[in-house]
């Protein structure tokens, strides 16, 4: 995204990748402050359009993490595992935990 792609270069991946955590938590508050209430469906809407700020910052970090770290044989199995692997990981026991 532009703002991650933007932060990235001005004020570095600690920072963004901070800012994206916290993002994300905020984001898990709000929702389960919504949660008490139908009424607060709102709250729950603004919770997702932070996350979706938040998410981008996290994500994209995994990609520059392996260009500064690694070398250039070893990126792309890096930012496979820093990405695909959880990503299938969370849906696996997400899938476990949740009942439907």
């Amino acid at each position: 995204t532009l703002l991650g792609t933007y932060l990235f270069t001005k004020r570095g991946l600690r920072f963004t990748a901070t800012l994206g955590g916290w993002l994300i938590a905020a984001s898990c508050w709000m929702r389960v402050l919504a949660t008490a209430d139908k009424s607060l469906y709102w709250l729950q809407f603004l919770a997702t359009c932070v996350a979706a700020v938040g998410q981008p910052l996290i994500l994209n970090g995994c990609s520059m993490l392996s260009a500064q770290w690694f070398g250039e044989h070893e990126r792309n199995v890096s930012t496979m595992l820093g990405e695909a692997v959880p990503a299938a990981l969370g849906g696996a026991v997400l899938s476990l935990a949740v009942k439907t």
